[in-house]
């Protein structure tokens, strides 16, 4: 029973456009981000699912699985990086994670833990304003 599930899970992930494009490759939009992070459909993103879709990212990111994001294993233009960096360029994972939770409230303007989806856009706006800088 648990492995249909989990074929289930496997068959969702693959089939859904923004997780199959590297994640610097999909567009910085408020409908990407919706798609990417909001597991449950509801059309906001709560801080669970932001977390766990962050998580995942610097997995995915982190080639050489040693915990520390270096050189072009960095991603380009997210909010969270840009407040993790140390002063080598490096993002360590326990700096990364501690950078989650305020770069989220940054965004959840009415403080109530959900991210709405004008909120989503602002935080859209800011990663596609970092892709542009170059950032």
């Amino acid at each position: 029973m648990l492995r249909r599930y989990w074929l289930a899970g496997v068959l969702a992930v693959v089939s859904c456009p923004a997780w199959s494009q590297p994640p610097d490759q999909v567009p910085v939009t408020a409908s990407g981000m919706l798609e990417r992070m909001d597991r449950n459909g509801d059309g906001r993103i709560d801080y669970e699912e932001y977390r766990n879709s962050l998580l995942r990212r610097f997995g995915h990111a982190d080639r050489d699985d040693d915990g520390v994001l270096k050189g072009n294993e960095v991603p380009k233009n997210m909010v969270v990086v840009g407040e993790s960096r140390q002063a080598s360029g490096d993002v360590r994972f326990d700096d990364y994670t501690d950078a989650l939770r305020p770069v989220f409230d940054r965004f959840d303007a009415n403080r109530d833990g959900i991210l709405e989806p004008v909120e989503i856009e602002s935080y859209a706006r800011a990663r596609a304003g970092m892709k542009e800088e170059g950032r």
